[in-house]
């Protein structure tokens, strides 16, 4: 008597199959004769009064509640009306009952027990892991407070997927109302939060630990697969601008490119040395320790083919298929030239990126700069033979009768 009671999902509910549950509404046509009923509105709690109205989805977030204005001897019985209504149509009037009885609350028992889930699943927080009892039978009235949240998921209603909460009801446990996601990155096993659990007059420290299997699900996705362009002879980093492989549910030194076939004018480098074994990871990518470095002979294409693994799985995903087969990266090569600057007399380096007929086409070596034509570019540009292109200075010209190879 004179507490207050949580009106929670569990002891009213209401659903419509074409209704959203915020648009579910509870209309009250009479309110409790020993008590209040009341919603919370941000961080007060307003009166409900006749005419007023509250939505189901108030309800499933324990924003409604009874309070109880008797005294002792009073009678042991109260209540409310109400119809339905979703703005098109009304139910006929209900009523809810409330029971009081005269209990003296007692100490708070808390009752854990580990939950065990499997990686990026949800699992049922139920009164087989977590009961609170003080003796008096009110489950609705035994709040719980999470102090310190889980760090790989989080908890939830179920009825409300994706958005957190920080507090709920043993009752709610008991109506398994309330869940535990695990967010599906974590390489963790384990994960726990903190909570209080109160009764109004006394509260009581607990913690839940939380048992993962790591159970690889998902398999790896080839995100990016754009291959190099280099000069002959140079060596380039593999970066995860141009190869990249993803995977929720699996840690980057775990997935791993297995390669089926070798390039075949060059090696792949690993940390600065050949690369002995037949695979990296992408961990090794987003390091930047992977390279390949051309052996100088006369060819325009080199490439390698590889699978992506996730040591659990077989087959990834590109393009949204599943596939098992090799994938090649391409390596396109190019040949050095230099244009001499006839003012200075210095050779500014070129790469050749294709050759057709008379003319050349040539990109800007990193770390160089150069005007073609009047027009300042870092891009492949085209030379013709006799032409004049200013290199380096803007007030100096250079000329490339015949492209020079060094």
């Amino acid at each position: 008597m004179g507490e207050h009671y949580i009106i929670s999902s569990a002891v009213l509910s209401a659903e419509d199959k074409d209704t959203p549950r915020d648009e579910i509404y509870y209309i009250i046509n009479r309110t409790p004769g020993q008590g209040e009923l009341q919603i919370k509105v941000h961080e007060n709690w307003v009166n409900l009064e006749t005419g007023m109205k509250c939505s189901q989805e108030d309800i499933d977030m324990n924003l409604v509640r009874y309070v109880h204005r008797g005294t002792l001897g009073s009678k042991t019985e109260d209540g409310f009306t109400f119809h339905l209504w979703d703005g098109r149509n009304r139910s006929p009037q209900l009523q809810f009952h409330i029971i009081v009885k005269d209990m003296e609350k007692g100490d708070i028992a808390v009752f854990v027990k580990t939950l065990h889930v499997s990686r990026g699943d949800r699992v049922i927080l139920s009164t087989n892991v977590l009961l609170a009892t003080d003796g008096t039978d009110k489950p609705e009235e035994l709040l719980y407070v999470v102090s310190s949240p889980p760090q790989h998921g989080q908890i939830e209603y179920v009825n409300h997927h994706g958005i957190p909460i920080t507090s709920f009801s043993q009752m709610d446990v008991a109506a398994q109302t309330v869940c535990y996601v695990h967010n599906g990155k974590a390489a963790a096993a384990a994960d726990m939060f903190k909570f209080l659990v109160s009764n109004g007059l006394r509260t009581k420290h607990g913690t839940m630990d939380i048992a993962v299997d790591m159970v690889d699900k998902t398999l790896p996705t080839l995100s990016k697969n754009y291959g190099l362009r280099q000069v002959k002879g140079s060596m380039a980093l593999i970066t995860p601008e141009i190869l990249q492989a993803t995977d929720p549910d699996t840690s980057l030194e775990d997935i791993t490119f297995l390669l089926v076939n070798l390039p075949q004018y060059g090696q792949i480098y690993l940390r600065g040395a050949p690369m002995q074994r037949k695979n990296f990871t992408q961990k090794d990518i987003d390091n930047m320790d992977v390279a390949y470095r051309h052996g100088g002979q006369d060819a325009q294409i080199d490439k390698f083919s590889f699978l992506v693994m996730d040591k659990t799985n077989k087959g990834f995903i590109k393009d949204g298929q599943v596939q098992i087969d090799p994938m090649t990266f391409i390596i396109q090569l190019s040949q050095r030239v230099s244009v001499e600057c006839v003012m200075c007399g210095e050779l500014y380096i070129m790469r050749v990126a294709d050759i057709s007929g008379s003319s050349c086409v040539v990109a800007l070596q990193q770390g160089t700069s150069a005007d073609v034509t009047g027009s300042r570019r870092n891009a492949a540009s085209e030379l013709l033979p006799g032409q004049r292109v200013r290199a380096g200075r803007q007030d100096r010209a250079a000329t490339d009768a015949s492209p020079r190879q060094r």
